[in-house]
């Protein structure tokens, strides 16, 4: 008989005698094999001695992901709460046997109230037809004699005393494993034990510390599959580094690995000489690797990942330890689970800490405006644009001078889009140098760089799932260009410091002042990136190309700003509205919001007047930059491309009325960055 790893396969009438000391020395061989027999589905009878409630059973054995309540509903598991005796047990046998038809094994197990003249020699009752019964009889070494406690030894074919496992000679010799009891119970506690651990480390250390007591190797290695990305994240158990190894976490793609094979399986896969099997790769953490083990870590129905073994040696492991392993992974899948669980909770609360702080900053930052005013045909456009692409998941790319309210529009496309529940984080791509820009879009790792005492996440984790929005773009540093390319493409990143791929789902929109493609002529922004981003282009009109907006807009600041210093203005004169008309608004709408801020301020009626808050008549303000022969070009072409609607060529077309052939118009048209808005 072999009392093994595997399944228990006893012939009828064999029974074991333990011979204890201690009450934990009793306990710990019993639980052993009651818990094999319930995870083979024997039936099992459990004599409880008097200081052991049937609760403690069921909590232990739970503690091994047994279900023993679910045992005991079913007669799987019996609990008696009386000792074992010899002369009791022939009519118990015979009163249960109907219970037990069509059992394969029945395992009785508790303490003996024994004397030599209860015991009976050949045992034979426990035989029921053609039942097999193993009986575990346990003996408190306090309470025997030294007779007793001789005959009691020579009744039983194997008994164990000082965890030492001996077969009787009178009985038919039984290959028995001296240490299978004490040793797998031993291992599997201290599995337990290290399981009670939520922090990783100390978790993922003391698993190989653990297994190395019972199973030799030269690298243990952890896989757990990422069902959104199909991808193992491959957990080095042993912290090796340098030559020997890698330090902490990979990840691979689950299709490259053999891994995915077991997974698939459910089953164990032992490698006996991996140079003569073409399996793939298994072990990632270090070569040279000549035999494995790998078994699946499965929790109800499903695969979390899979524990691997390795060694240097061919022929290492033998099926016995993949047994062995196998019950390991029963025991640490679920302290798996809820660690991976723990880390994703720290994740996602350090996440909304983080989306806290910057919303929290954003509601003190006073937004431009809270709808977009205005009827003009140019502002018509852009809306029917911003409608068109919101729905969608394209880059966009804002084109528009200073202060025209490319803001308003990333914030209207990004709440008619699907993502609106998730944040809209926005970065000003010239308000900080190289440096501090990668860290505030990347994030950076504790250490990374002097003043980094702490972990930080980027706008890209934090905008992971919604939308991003990089103002002044043409300003970005080139060797920052390389890696946003790099996120727009690939969608992923790492932080400063760090070597972890992060990946991050985010809708990428643009803004910018610039003639990018000028840029791009002059090396300073990176042709790649330009069309990357520039997927749907949308063209702000400056104020001045919407002067019949102007009264609206008017009207819409004076009634915010007179809410807001509680000042009732109901009325703009028209001179007002004249005077405002004349001017040519470099700054955009910005200027006039801050100029009608100041009227609202020094106003002392219930009408607007005019007064010294009104800029100087004409085309151009004093302080105003003169626009340049290349602007005013632009001006004029778009001019006559509105009047033609939009036709360059034929006899109504902008290069007939320009005096010029089509061809050179539309190279203009390109180099100036004229293009027809949707």
């Amino acid at each position: 008989m072999n009392l093994g790893l595997a399944a228990l396969t006893v012939s009828a009438g064999q029974h074991i005698g333990h011979f204890y000391r201690s009450r934990e020395e009793a306990r710990r061989l019993w639980l052993s094999f009651l818990r094999e027999g319930l995870r083979n589905e024997d039936k099992c009878i459990c004599h409880l001695p008097e200081d052991l409630s049937a609760e403690e059973v069921f909590a232990t054995l739970y503690s091994f992901q047994i279900d023993a309540g679910k045992a005991f509903e079913s007669g799987q598991l019996i609990l008696k709460q009386n000792n074992l005796d010899p002369e009791e047990l022939q009519q118990e046998v015979v009163d249960l046997s109907h219970h037990f038809e069509g059992s394969r094994i029945l395992r009785w197990v508790g303490d003996v109230t024994y004397s030599s003249s209860k015991a009976d020699s050949d045992m034979s009752f426990l035989k029921i037809e053609n039942l097999p019964v193993v009986c575990l009889c346990q003996y408190d070494l306090t309470k025997l004699s030294g007779s007793l406690l001789m005959d009691a030894q020579e009744r039983h074919p194997v008994w164990i005393i000082n965890d030492v496992v001996h077969s009787n000679p009178l009985y038919q010799q039984m290959d028995v494993n001296p240490g299978w009891f004490d040793e797998r119970y031993r291992i599997l506690v201290e599995i337990n034990e290290v399981a009670s651990s939520l922090n990783r480390d100390t978790f993922f250390s003391g698993i190989a510390d653990v297994i190395g007591k019972a199973i030799s190797f030269d690298c243990a290695e952890l896989a757990l599959f990422d069902v959104n990305k199909n991808t193992l994240r491959i957990v080095n158990l042993m912290e090796t580094s340098g030559s020997h190894g890698i330090a902490g976490e990979i990840e691979v793609t689950a299709a490259d690995s053999i891994l995915l094979h077991v997974m698939l399986t459910k089953e164990p896969l032992l490698c006996e000489n991996l140079h003569e099997v073409a399996t793939g790769e298994i072990i990632h953490s270090t070569a040279h690797t000549r035999s494995a083990i790998v078994v699946p870590l499965r929790r109800n129905g499903s695969v979390l990942g899979t524990l691997t073994l390795g060694s240097k040696e061919p022929y290492q492991y033998s099926a016995k330890d993949a047994e062995l392993l196998m019950e390991v992974a029963r025991q640490i899948v679920l302290p798996v689970e809820n660690i991976l669980a723990h880390e994703e909770i720290a994740r996602l609360r350090a996440r909304l800490d983080y989306e806290y702080l910057y919303l929290k900053e954003e509601i003190h930052v006073q937004r431009q405006f809270k709808n977009i005013v205005g009827q003009s045909l140019g502002i018509r456009r852009v809306l029917k644009a911003v409608e068109t692409v919101a729905p969608t998941d394209a880059g966009v790319l804002l084109y528009g001078e200073t202060g025209t309210g490319k803001e308003l529009v990333v914030h209207s496309i990004h709440e008619l889009s699907s993502r609106k529940e998730k944040p809209l984080v926005k970065i000003n791509c010239a308000a900080l140098p190289a440096g501090l820009m990668e860290s505030e879009l990347f994030g950076h790792e504790k250490g990374s760089f002097t003043g980094a005492f702490s972990k930080k996440l980027g706008r890209f984790e934090i905008a992971d799932g919604g939308t991003i929005f990089l103002d002044e773009i043409g300003d970005l540093q080139l060797d920052l260009q390389a890696k946003l390319l790099r996120v727009l493409q690939e969608g992923e990143f790492e932080r400063v410091g760090g070597n972890q791929t992060i990946h991050a789902d985010v809708r990428v929109i643009a803004a910018t002042n610039r003639d990018l493609e000028k840029s791009i002529h002059e090396g300073k922004f990176r042709a790649d990136l330009y069309y990357r981003l520039n997927v749907f282009p949308i063209r702000i009109p400056p104020l001045r190309e919407r002067k019949e907006d102007i009264p609206l807009i008017v009207k819409y600041f004076v009634m915010k700003y007179g809410a807001k210093f509680r000042k009732n203005i109901e009325r703009i004169p028209q001179a007002t509205i004249d005077a405002l008309l004349a001017y040519f608004w470099p700054g955009n709408i910005r200027e006039l919001e801050n100029l009608i801020e100041r009227a609202v301020i020094m106003c002392q009626s219930t009408q607007l007047e005019p007064g010294r808050w009104l800029p100087p008549p004409g085309g151009t303000p004093v302080e105003s930059r003169i626009p340049t022969l290349e602007e005013l070009e632009r001006e004029h072409i778009l001019e006559v491309l509105q009047m033609t609607s939009w036709r360059v060529s034929g006899e109504r077309g902008a290069a007939k009325l320009l005096g010029m052939k089509p061809t050179t118009l539309e190279a203009r048209m390109k180099k100036l960055g004229i293009f027809r808005q949707l």
